[in-house]
């Protein structure tokens, strides 16, 4: 991976951490014994759409990786028995 695609992959992993730092407090807050329904609700909600943005970023960072000639993800096994066989 080039150093441009390296700093943007690190970039989103920083945005992806404080996402879960604040999720984790979200969680915190769903412990306490004063939680109502209306608080449960609204904690739920707010995770669902983290875990959203969660995997929306993930997936960011996953395309960045795939980008220029030095992908991590080998070819899908279709792809290689295409290249094995021989012409006839």
């Amino acid at each position: 991976m080039d150093a441009h695609r390296r700093e943007l992959a690190r970039r989103i992993f920083v945005v992806m951490t404080e996402l879960l730092e604040d999720t984790h407090e979200t969680t915190v807050a769903g412990q306490s014994p004063r939680l109502n329904v209306r608080s449960c609700l609204q904690l739920a909600r707010n995770l669902r759409e983290a875990g959203h943005d969660l995997t929306v970023l993930a997936d960011a960072a996953a395309i960045v990786a795939r980008q220029g000639p030095n992908r991590a993800n080998p070819p899908s096994p279709a792809r290689r028995m295409k290249r094995r066989r021989k012409p006839k």
